[in-house]
């Protein structure tokens, strides 16, 4: 099937379906949308973790993702463990300005010995109901709203909180989130290099946020920069940007159609990868007809295009092996999620299904994945 078909019949389905960065992960990034405070990722109550007027909490996730992807640059990864967290809140003024302080702690299944305790120390300093800087444990993963040929979600399973540095401004018209993400320090004694994001995703809304018909450009960049000075054993340093820019419909929060492009490019001082700079298209079509349930219709094209935190699927070249590789991407995608409570105010869980068909290669993959959220006391984090 030709791009320009694939193209053709993406708009056509527009008609019939009614598409966001990402699926709804409110499972992930807590209920509210970290923007926007007044704002709710999902607007029905069964959701809801966040009812408590308490300013401590224990929140469990308990996850399974498995990838069935069978290609030699993307052989696909089973997830499955469990995350415990425990903080407690503390409030400066109305405005929104606090302190989190706690704990997260990433059980993986089957390998304990890689149990890992992250702390969680979050200053949050709102200037007004627009203007928030937060310093230490970030808004991180999801709740940047990047899309996943750049930004994978499953770090919320395998590296859960980010550190570092943001600032997030919201308006009618726009929304923006600057951080930088500090994900490895340098030691001189292990030769150890520093790994460091600078990142901004933004969207800036065409019309009034009550249309019906609600349009809008959503943008982000992301550098990527591996290195560190005076090392016991130099290592050459990496310096990578990704970008994306794209045109979004939404309908009565329904329906969603949204078209994407993105970029990459590689400008370190030596190549250390298989491909210098390379491009992708995303287009997607999304139906929320009810809140619970969400299905998404994608079709994705890359052409050598690489990012050093993107999913394997989506790239040229595996993650941290360049002789692993294809110089094309071009498939088919469709995900069904189900989200829903178990326990009123307490628990929730996320049902996903994501069939694959590879176009050229008449190839069929998957992934699936359960995940199961509760909590006594309030939502942290």
């Amino acid at each position: 099937m030709s791009i320009t078909r694939i193209w053709i019949l993406t708009i056509a389905l527009t008609k019939v379906f009614c598409l966001n960065a990402q699926l709804e992960n409110p499972i992930f990034n807590g209920t509210f949308n970290s923007l926007n405070p007044n704002h709710k990722t999902l607007k029905l109550p069964f959701m809801s973790l966040n009812s408590s007027d308490k300013n401590w909490g224990v929140q469990v996730l308990h996850y399974f993702k498995n990838n069935e992807y069978m290609e030699n640059h993307n052989p696909g990864a089973t997830l499955f463990g469990t995350q415990i967290g425990m903080g407690l809140k503390h409030n400066f003024n109305k405005h929104g300005s606090h302190v989190y302080l706690g704990a997260l702690g990433n059980i993986p299944f089957g390998g304990i010995d890689q149990s890992k305790i992250y702390p969680l120390i979050q200053l949050n300093h709102a200037f007004n109901s627009r203007h928030h800087l937060t310093l230490g444990s970030l808004h991180g993963n999801t709740r940047h709203q990047l899309y996943e040929p750049v930004y994978n979600y499953e770090l919320n399973l395998t590296r859960p909180i980010e550190y570092g540095i943001q600032y997030l401004y919201t308006n009618t018209f726009f929304e923006s989130d600057l951080w930088l993400d500090w994900r490895q320090m340098a030691i001189t004694q292990s030769s150890q290099q520093e790994i460091i994001s600078f990142g901004w995703s933004g969207k800036f809304q065409l019309n009034a946020q009550a249309s019906k018909h609600k349009w809008s450009i959503p943008m982000s960049n992301l550098i990527y920069h591996q290195g560190g000075e005076s090392l016991t054993i130099g290592k050459p340093v990496q310096n990578k940007w990704n970008g994306s820019a794209g045109l979004r419909y939404e309908y009565q929060n329904k329906l969603q159609f949204e078209s994407v492009v993105f970029g990459s490019q590689d400008f370190s001082p030596r190549l250390l990868t298989s491909f210098k700079d390379g491009h992708a298209w995303y287009n997607q079509i999304k139906l929320n007809p009810q809140g619970k349930h969400q299905l998404a219709l994608s079709h994705y094209y890359a052409e050598e295009f690489f990012a050093p935190l993107g999913t394997n699927l989506f790239l040229s070249e595996q993650i941290g092996n360049p002789y692993k590789f294809t110089n094309y991407r071009n498939f088919l995608m469709a995900r069904y999620q189900w989200m829903g409570v178990l326990i009123p105010n307490t628990c929730i869980f996320d049902f996903r299904f994501e069939p694959i068909w590879h176009i050229e290669k008449k190839q069929f993959a998957f992934s699936a994945g359960f995940y199961v959220k509760y909590r006594i006391g309030a939502e942290i984090y």
